[in-house]
């Protein structure tokens, strides 16, 4: 129960101050098209890194796909959510916030 209120409260915090962040970063485009010319444009290990976790048995997983630098605390609330029992991924840019360098400005 603590759980399921901690991941409710920091969702409503990050809706609320980082709504029009959201919003203005949503307007501008990928600087990558697809997975294929990120990994060949940039270092895995120095620019991004991708983390994950499955659990024996795991159904469910909590994915972050803009964690990291990118859109910051998507990793921390997804990583909270699967806990110990579901399976966790994050795709974390590692260049300097804000924006990340892996967006376009």
């Amino acid at each position: 129960m603590r759980k399921a209120l901690f991941v409710i409260a920091a969702n409503a915090l990050v809706l609320t101050l980082c709504g029009t962040a959201q919003a203005a970063s949503a307007k501008r485009a990928d600087t990558y098209p697809n997975f294929g010319q990120l990994v060949a444009h940039e270092a895995e290990g120095k620019d991004f890194r991708r983390v994950q976790r499955f659990p024996r048995g795991a159904r469910v997983a909590h994915i972050a796909i803009h964690g990291g630098a990118i859109e910051s605390p998507t990793t921390q609330l997804a990583n909270a959510a699967a806990g110990s029992k579901y399976a966790f991924y994050s795709f974390e840019g590692l260049k300097p916030s804000p924006p990340c360098q892996t967006r376009q400005r």
